[in-house]
């Protein structure tokens, strides 16, 4: 007698065999038809597979409109492919068939929202690709898989960590401007990028316009608009103070929320990274204040402070998906720090200086 993968030859005749080592119930794997493999789909691999996508929604107020699975080239806008609860357990699942050796990017919707506001916001997060809208990636498909994770989170059991809030105060110099209506900001994870829903105010009438909003740590994108018109920003010009889309389309200012502290950012000039001037040419510099030379450097980066405290400064060091790098506290009195970059690998950084309760942060771009 001869074994084959999945049959026994004995004498003229072979045939299938299957070896039952206990009474329990079986399932035999679905063999294509006069084989010992699975049927081959027109990518010339197994397949294609069921891909059931779960996520837990523990920590959001779901939208009337439902919860959905969408991006990629392959999973349509929000509105196209519903998830369920069947059992009300606060877990939304769907399931896709995907070709085997299947690789792309997806994202979950809190809603149908035809703006994608009501994407979870995944930036400066290690399961965001911030090469692809910070979109979700899954694949290669080699099997029927289950994906498990958290709206907005990383985690990959289908558990959901409580979010820490910060109260964020943001601000923007107009005083050089003639303000003749309201003020906003606007940002996908402040309001959706609905640029009249959050109105800012000068209370003291210095010119310099606030709100403050409860942000999720992590990254966030927003701009300011005033008289109807918004920022406008190139990449090279205002590096230091935004980020850009993988596709060069959108540059968006960009502030990075660490836990549940609350922070306040720099009253930069409307449609700039730097401060505006006072009449007699004096910047107005704030504590956590600070420039950066050169923005894009290989062995070292000189940070320059306007004003020397009496006390000391922190300074963070960011990744590009959110994971702090190193922190240091610069002593008392410093003018000028010299920040080493041996040992960083080529990429973007975000510089984040704290002081008496502000906070500013510029961009490094690490290049060999």
């Amino acid at each position: 007698s001869t074994y084959g993968e999945c049959t026994l030859t004995s004498g003229a005749y072979t045939n299938r065999i299957l070896n039952l080592e206990t009474a329990d119930a079986f399932v035999t794997d679905a063999f294509c038809f006069n084989s010992c493999g699975a049927c081959q789909d027109t990518t010339g691999g197994d397949g294609p597979y069921n891909v059931t996508f779960n996520v837990n929604m523990a920590n959001e107020e779901v939208d009337p409109t439902g919860v959905y699975l969408a991006g990629g080239a392959d999973f349509g806008v929000p509105g196209d492919n519903m998830m369920t609860d069947e059992d009300g357990d606060g877990i939304y699942s769907i399931t896709m068939s995907l070709a085997s050796g299947y690789t792309g990017y997806y994202a979950f919707t809190n809603g149908a929202c035809g703006d994608w506001s009501c994407k979870e916001n995944l930036a400066g997060l290690p399961c965001g690709d911030p090469e692809n809208y910070n979109d979700r990636t899954v694949g290669p498909i080699n099997g029927a898989t289950t994906i498990s994770t958290c709206f907005g989170q990383c985690s990959t059991d289908g558990s959901c960590e409580q979010v820490d809030i910060a109260a964020v105060t943001f601000r923007v110099d107009l005083s050089e401007a003639a303000v003749v209506n309201t003020v906003n900001i606007f940002g996908g994870s402040v309001n959706g990028w609905n640029n009249t829903a959050t109105p800012m105010t000068d209370e003291d009438g210095d010119g310099i316009y606030e709100v403050t909003v409860e942000l999720a740590a992590g990254g966030h994108e927003y701009k300011f608009i005033h008289n109807g018109s918004e920022e406008i920003f190139d990449p090279i010009v205002h590096g230091a103070c935004t980020v850009t889309t993988a596709d060069s389309i959108y540059t968006n200012r960009y502030v990075m929320v660490e836990g549940a502290e609350d922070l306040t950012t720099t009253a930069f000039c409307f449609n700039a990274c730097i401060e505006c001037e006072t009449s007699n040419g004096v910047s107005e510099l704030d504590a956590a204040a600070f420039e950066l030379t050169p923005s894009m450097a290989s062995e070292s980066a000189t940070l320059r402070f306007p004003v020397a405290l009496a006390t000391s400064r922190t300074l963070n060091i960011v990744g590009f998906s959110g994971a702090l790098v190193e922190q240091f506290r610069i002593p008392a009195g410093t003018e000028v720090w010299t920040l080493n970059l041996t040992g960083y690998a080529p990429g973007i950084y975000f510089v984040n200086a704290q002081a008496s309760g502000l906070n500013a942060t510029r961009k490094l771009v690490v290049i060999q």
